[in-house]
């Protein structure tokens, strides 16, 4: 999902602003057994005209990255929400 999310940046020369916008099929979450749990890094692009005039102009989130959204620890201690 990192590789995918890297690539679509890199053509795009911007994140996703959706699971599904850079990759067809959102996997499952191994802990979760869900696709729609994952928890996702994003940030939010304000273009410089939006502080100049009252117009305000369209926000866009990027993905920057993704993380599981288990609760929890594995077997090491590691939170889950850390892969």
């Amino acid at each position: 999902m990192r590789r995918a999310i890297a690539a679509y940046t890199k053509s795009h020369g911007r994140g996703p602003s959706a699971l599904r916008e850079a990759m067809a099929h959102v996997p499952i979450d191994p802990i979760t057994h869900s696709a729609t749990t994952w928890r996702l890094t994003t940030e939010e692009t304000v273009p410089v005209d939006d502080f100049t005039t009252r117009t305000a102009a369209a926000k866009r989130i990027e993905i920057l990255e993704i993380h599981s959204g288990a609760a929890g620890r594995d077997g090491k201690g590691k939170r889950y929400s850390e892969y």
